[in-house]
């Protein structure tokens, strides 16, 4: 983002980043993360799209913490 001189970044993502990554992008202030049920609901409201998003629930061996909280 430096590099590109860009004031924010977005990460999409159609399943979970782990606590590890949303901590990087609470420290760094310009990072959103979208995750996947973040983004069926964004894309209901904005698109009255009504999608399948693949993953149901965490990958095997993942735990809530792994997950962190919504940002």
């Amino acid at each position: 983002m430096d590099h590109k001189r860009a004031a924010k970044g977005v990460l999409v993502t159609t399943s979970w980043v782990g606590k590890a990554s949303r901590d990087f992008a609470v420290a760094n202030g310009r990072i959103e993360i979208i995750e996947g049920r973040n983004l069926r609901a964004l894309l209901k409201e904005f698109l009255d799209l009504d999608v399948l998003i693949g993953l149901e629930k965490p990958p095997p061996g993942w735990t809530t913490s792994d997950l962190g909280q919504p940002l």
